[in-house]
């Protein structure tokens, strides 16, 4: 019965080797394994000293990123502080104010790139939405002067 035993060996009972085990695998339970020092996973390629001895060390370079903006290329600018866009919702909410402002900071040189490009946004979708206002206008004072004809 213990021949057809699929765990047979494995750390309890019998004492014998796991024959499925590379180099003894578990002896018993509570020993220590003599052959784990000889395992195949530590002397393997995963282990440290084999990868760096690889065909790989040459081709390989640590990413430096001490100049990330060579060649006339922008460096990143500084975000928008939340401060800033406080200030900016609470101007929104003025009438009249919030139109002009809108413009002043999608086409300012002097604003910061992602709060220009967000108010370049707005307006186009402002636009849009004034367009979709108008012509529900029209269509409402159409269909009432076609009823009242």
């Amino acid at each position: 019965m213990e021949e057809n035993n699929m765990n047979q060996g494995y750390g309890e009972g019998g004492g014998q080797p796991n024959e499925g085990c590379q180099n003894g695998g578990y002896i018993n339970a509570g020993q220590p394994n003599d052959n784990y020092q000889n395992n195949s996973y530590q002397n393997s390629s995963y282990s440290g000293n084999n990868y760096q001895n690889s065909g790989y060390q040459n081709t390989y370079q640590p990413y430096n990123n001490t100049q990330p903006y060579q060649n006339g290329q922008l460096e990143l600018e500084e975000p928008v502080k939340i401060s800033e866009w406080v200030l900016s919702l609470v101007l929104l909410m003025i009438p009249c104010v919030n139109i002009i402002m809108m413009f002043v900071w999608a086409f300012s040189s002097t604003e910061k790139k992602s709060k220009s490009n967000f108010f370049k946004a707005y307006l186009i979708f402002f636009a849009i939405s004034m367009a979709f206002v108008v012509l529900i206008w029209f269509a409402i004072i159409f269909f009432t002067a076609a009823m009242l004809s």
